[in-house]
């Protein structure tokens, strides 16, 4: 088997390589998508600045959460730059409120 199995192209041909992500929604974001879990693709090398935009492409619904989303990588929210691997542990929080 390849080591790019998981991708749609080789990564020196002319075409972008891709790769599917698991995302684990919650709350809010959770009834906008309709689903507690969603699988997105993304342009690799993925970041999680990349999970966003994705998010917003693919469950347009959740477009007026996408610039507030708490992203989580395995167990520690993660910065826009983070790489990700088809590997990663993904969670989406909306911003909490209340008292």
């Amino acid at each position: 088997m390849s080591k790019y199995a998981n991708t749609e192209t080789h990564p020196l041909s002319n075409e972008h390589c891709t790769m599917k992500l698991a995302v684990k929604l919650f709350a809010r974001a959770k009834d906008l998508a309709g689903a507690g879990q969603v699988t997105i693709e993304l342009p690799e090398p993925a970041t999680v600045g990349g999970v966003r935009a994705a998010l917003t492409r693919t469950y347009p619904a959740l477009a007026p959460l996408a610039s507030s989303l708490l992203i989580a990588v395995g167990t520690d929210y993660a910065s826009e730059d983070q790489p990700l691997t088809s590997e990663s542990e993904v969670a989406c929080f909306p911003p909490v409120s209340g008292g």
